[in-house]
């Protein structure tokens, strides 16, 4: 019963800092669509321009929290508790270790740095997560499963 638990918790975990993720990528392509939809022209469309790349550098910092706790939490839980929860977890993992991709900043800044290290050890714990690509079913078995086998001889 404690390793359903666990399975859960994982699960739960993952899910909360993955949308999490997705919630911050729509504030981001809302900014963005703001500024398209008011195009300036001249000084001003330098300020839009300024003023959307500064908002996505502030959200920078959230994001990098999010996949910093993504990774603690992969690093922290037994794997005997992640890989139940199957392809599905990877999935969401993979949503989120993606959005290091788009980092407003420069290559030879810090926060891109990190970037970098994040997306090394995201990819690590991916192939460790995607070693298979079959769902293990084991732990979903249930009392209904269970009762539809046939009796032992």
């Amino acid at each position: 019963m404690r390793g359903q638990a666990e399975v859960m918790r994982a699960n739960i975990h993952v899910t909360h800092l993955w949308l999490q993720s997705l919630l911050l990528e729509k504030v981001e392509v809302v900014i963005q669509e703001s500024a398209l939809g008011n195009p300036s022209s001249g000084v001003g469309a330098a300020a839009a321009a300024e003023e959307v790349s500064e908002a996505l550098r502030e959200n920078w910092a959230e994001r990098e929290d999010i996949c910093r706790q993504m990774l603690h939490l992969l690093h922290s839980i037994p794997y005997v508790y992640l890989e139940p929860n199957g392809l599905y977890l990877t999935y969401k993992v993979r949503d989120v270790a993606v959005t290091l991709l788009n980092c407003p900043f420069q290559p030879h800044e810090r926060p891109a740095r990190r970037a970098v290290e994040y997306m090394r050890d995201f990819t690590r714990a991916l192939s460790r997560l995607d070693r298979s690509e079959t769902v293990n079913t084991n732990s979903l078995k249930s009392w209904v499963d269970v009762d539809r086998e046939p009796a032992p001889a």
